[in-house]
């Protein structure tokens, strides 16, 4: 079978709703003799006749109806997928796919997901988080929320914030064990840490500069959130995300402790292929972000 002519099974629907190929060709604005055409190039591709032509009407064959019954379907099918392209282009709307460190997407991210979801009434989300890196254009996400330092690629980043690891610990454990007063006090607490290492330096910067102070470990875990709920049940002091503990801190779970010496900065970003700027559903959510992300004391 020869190559699919949509134009072609047009006119020839547009030939059987009309009743007469002079009336369809009045309706698609083209020459009689072109919709003549048109139609005997489709049976001719088909391999048999459609329609029963006579001086008064035209019939269609049993043939032409099933066609007819089946190309009406797949004519209405791609009038449909056209117009949701042209909606989905004038206003946000549609599947948005996002990933996000774990991190961020616990803390930071859900009351603004909430916001977002309420403004836009017609977007629904797809949120994953993993810490692990994710390829945005092969895995077909929108946009990725990125914590820590970007390697260089082809994707666009819009910075968001910056924050600092500050160190936190409970009423209780500090009640029991003590509160550091600089950072080798260290020495003689136990430290909820951040990864998998069985040597750990902590780096400090402040007046004297930026230095390292190696800690004793009591518990290593690879999540932030897992950190906290072990610093919230007094087992140590941790070192994290100022914005992880800051809402502990504000209703007495946690304290903040040494704010003289701060860990090193990173940054908060929004990355997205460039591409992906077209759709109105992603140029919504970077500039929701961006405007929720704003002001200074959003995270410090």
């Amino acid at each position: 079978m020869k190559q699919l002519d949509l134009n072609a099974t047009r006119v020839f629907v547009q030939v059987v709703e009309s009743g007469s190929f002079r009336q369809a060709a009045l309706a698609l604005g083209m020459p009689k003799s072109t919709v003549n055409r048109k139609v005997a190039e489709l049976e001719q591709r088909l391999g048999t006749s459609l329609l029963v032509r006579t001086t008064r009407r035209i019939g269609l064959t049993e043939t032409g109806r099933s066609y007819l019954r089946h190309a009406q379907i797949a004519l209405s099918a791609l009038h449909d997928a056209e117009r949701s392209i042209a909606e989905e282009q004038s206003a946000p709307r549609g599947l948005l796919s996002i990933t996000a460190s774990v991190n961020a997407g616990l803390v930071l991210l859900p009351g603004m997901f909430n916001e977002f979801l309420r403004r836009y009434p017609d977007i629904r989300l797809s949120v994953e988080l993993t810490d692990q890196k994710v390829d945005l254009i092969q895995r077909n996400l929108d946009v990725a929320v990125r914590i820590g330092t970007l390697p260089d690629s082809s994707l666009v980043s819009v910075r968001l914030g910056q924050s600092n690891l500050r160190l936190f610990a409970s009423p209780k454990y500090l009640k029991a064990r003590g509160e550091p007063r600089v950072p080798e006090d260290l020495l003689h607490h136990d430290c909820l840490v951040y990864g998998g290492q069985t040597v750990l330096d902590w780096t400090f910067q402040g007046a004297r500069g930026v230095f390292t102070v190696e800690v004793p470990q009591r518990l290593f875990l690879n999540n932030f959130v897992m950190l906290r709920l072990a610093a919230l049940a007094g087992l140590g002091i941790v070192r994290m995300p100022s914005f992880m503990g800051d809402e502990a801190v504000q209703n007495g779970q946690l304290r903040r402790l040494l704010d003289d010496y701060v860990g090193p900065p990173f940054s908060i970003n929004l990355i997205y292929p460039p591409t992906r700027l077209r759709a109105p559903k992603v140029r919504a959510f970077i500039e929701f972000m961006k405007a929720q992300t704003s002001d200074p004391g959003w995270i410090s």
